[in-house]
């Protein structure tokens, strides 16, 4: 049910472009020079998708790096700090993906007008009129969405983080703009999950190991996959069970019967 839903959604995002964004020759432009205009350029049509598929791949990349980049300069070196859990790295390739979308448009006329040259003018009427569309109007409005989008998950990936220290616990989940601090008396639960299902009783179950480490005030800190130091889970969840005299705890999944091995 989702997917058609997502379909439907998808379809009428796409046919309400025209009227969110309609375009309007700045002359008139008649109907054989609409089609000689359909003739000369729409040929070049079949690039869009090819650069797209490796522009953007690309320009993720590249602002990916960066970003991993700008957050190691950030990371704290404070030495009383035992153990500093942080995002994968994998994690900012979505600010990566995310900046690449806001700035594709602006990419993509560059590299229409070295081919182009002084064609592309009458490129861009042609493209414009064929769809309906203002093209520029659609890669500014993509700019600044995509941009916001790219600045609120960059602020919120680089305060997110757990630190443990000998004293206490530190913890910044991904959505907080504030940390929370934790002394190791406070820890209430500590438990290890074997198996992850998405559904209920009788889903099929995947190995997933991680940890869910409950406090007093009944926040759950959860060691999903996906952070840095994920090897070392084991030896830092030991220590804290040391420090807290909270034993660790073992289940499948949770209300769920794992297999026998």
């Amino acid at each position: 049910m989702s997917s058609w839903i997502g379909e439907v959604a998808a379809a009428v995002m796409m046919g309400s472009l025209p009227f969110l964004f309609p375009y309007k020759p700045k002359a008139y432009v008649s109907t054989w020079q609409k089609r000689q205009l359909v003739a000369k350029y729409r040929k070049w049509d079949w690039l869009c998708l090819p650069l797209l598929f490796t522009v953007v791949p690309l320009m993720t990349w590249v602002f990916g790096q960066i970003f991993m980049a700008q957050y190691q300069w950030e990371i704290d070196d404070n030495p009383r700090i035992l153990y500093q859990i942080l995002p994968g790295y994998d994690a900012w390739y979505v600010p990566g993906v995310i900046v690449a979308f806001a700035l594709i448009g602006p990419v993509m006329t560059v590299i229409y007008r070295l081919i182009l040259k002084d064609k592309y003018a009458d490129y861009e009427l042609y493209s414009n009129l064929t769809h309906g569309i203002d093209a520029r109007k659609i890669w500014g409005a993509m700019a600044l969405l995509f941009s916001v989008a790219a600045l609120v998950t960059i602020y919120f990936l680089n305060n997110y983080y757990i630190k443990i220290w000998n004293f206490k616990i530190e913890v910044n989940d991904l959505l907080n703009t504030k940390a929370k601090g934790y002394s190791f008396n406070q820890i209430q639960k500590i438990t290890y999950v074997e198996y992850s299902s998405a559904g209920g009783e009788g889903s099929k179950l995947e190995e997933d190991p991680h940890y869910l480490v409950q406090f007093k005030d009944q926040y759950v800190w959860n060691t999903l996959p996906g952070w840095t130091n994920a090897g070392r889970k084991p030896e830092f969840i030991k220590f804290l069970s040391l420090r807290s005299g909270v034993k660790i705890d073992t289940m499948g999944v949770e209300g769920i019967t794992p297999p026998v091995k």
